[in-house]
């Protein structure tokens, strides 16, 4: 009878066992679809800037008063080498951007030695605010103990800039405030890894507004330069009149650089 009943236990074991096997088989599916993690975002770290179109800068009065090239030249140490004799200069070329001139005037004159030439002198009399121009040359050191020279290649660019410069109504702080703050939604959007160097340059005119808004490069995001266009063109505030040295009111291109720091 205990062996009966033993049996008749183990049967119905397994039934109820192959049961819960076939129900699991042939159930409703879950949904065990993997979830993807999400993308995040990392924008990149920009970088403003506000200036002249050049890095280095003279005024207009400083330019047409200079009688030596170690007058024009942006490095202190080289100006006093040369008014002491230290260094010499050789096939010195001042050529103006080609932007700034048209093709009936002459581009650049070439000169050797300190002391600038009439044609240089003359040369620099064509030029005007907003101009920019390339000094370029050799310059020559004698090593009093071994008697050898050392030539070096020199080039800097240079902005002729109005002798009281135009400034945002607000400060030029403000002005790259108001632009990089605007735009910050934006640049929230884009993954890091594209930034390069944009810039865009205006001309701030005799009435205090901007004109000539051109994007010379690009940030690397179409969609944060068109962004900046935008906002250059709805600026809140006007600028202080750039003058020149009669303190008449005169035109002055700037640049703003976003992006990846360059020149």
């Amino acid at each position: 009878m205990k062996n009966i009943t033993l049996i008749a236990c183990t049967v119905i074991i397994s039934f109820t066992l192959t049961a819960f096997t076939y129900s699991n088989w042939n159930g409703p599916l879950t949904d065990k679809t993997c979830s993807q993690p999400t993308r995040v975002i990392e924008p990149p770290n920009f970088f403003y800037n506000l200036s002249s179109t050049c890095k280095n800068t003279i005024t207009k009065e400083k330019m047409h008063n200079a009688k030596t090239i170690s007058d024009l030249m942006p490095d202190y140490s080289m100006q006093e080498n040369l008014k002491n004799n230290v260094t010499s200069l050789r096939d010195v070329k001042i050529r103006i951007e080609e932007d700034n001139v048209d093709n009936t005037k002459k581009r650049s004159v070439k000169a050797n030695g300190n002391n600038l030439s009439k044609e240089q002198l003359d040369f620099f009399k064509s030029t005007d605010y907003s101009t920019s121009f390339f000094l370029e040359g050799f310059v020559t050191r004698n090593n009093v103990n071994s008697g050898l020279k050392n030539e070096q290649y020199f080039n800097y660019h240079i902005a002729v800039v109005p002798e009281q410069q135009a400034t945002y109504k607000s400060g030029n702080n403000a002005f790259i405030d108001y632009l990089s703050t605007k735009c910050q939604s934006t640049i929230d959007k884009v993954q890091k890894g594209s930034l390069k160097y944009g810039n865009i340059s205006f001309t701030v005119t005799t009435e205090g507004t901007i004109s000539n808004i051109k994007n010379n490069s690009t940030c690397g995001y179409s969609i944060v330069d068109e962004r900046m266009m935008d906002l250059m063109n709805k600026l809140p505030d006007v600028w202080n009149i750039a003058k020149n040295g009669k303190g008449d009111k005169v035109e002055q291109t700037f640049v703003f650089s976003y992006g990846q720091t360059g020149c």
